[in-house]
């Protein structure tokens, strides 16, 4: 008989870390992106988050000027959770 593996519970990390949001993680988030983007190329321009757990990237993007964000990932637990608290701040971001 073949042993079950053991699954992470990934989402609900993202999950309660999404809870913890506020405006400190979303300045250290847009300073990041800025590391590797440089400001005038990131306004206007297509924002796509693989992997985007909370969605705490896609929502510094579109504060730093990419109109509308679109963010993926893993539909586990904490996709619903997710989509809502970001979908919240970034009304014209599409979450997959």
């Amino acid at each position: 008989m073949a042993k079950e593996a053991a699954q992470f519970k990934f989402g609900e990390n993202w999950a309660s870390y999404s809870a913890l949001i506020e405006a400190p993680q979303i300045k250290e988030a847009e300073a990041g992106l800025l590391k590797l983007i440089p400001a005038d190329e990131l306004r206007g321009a297509s924002f796509l988050d693989i992997g985007c757990g909370s969605g705490l990237h896609s929502l510094a993007a579109a504060r730093l000027g990419a109109p509308s964000p679109r963010s993926t990932g893993i539909p586990i637990a904490s996709g619903p959770r997710m989509r809502c608290s970001a979908s919240t701040a970034l009304p014209a971001a599409r979450f997959a």
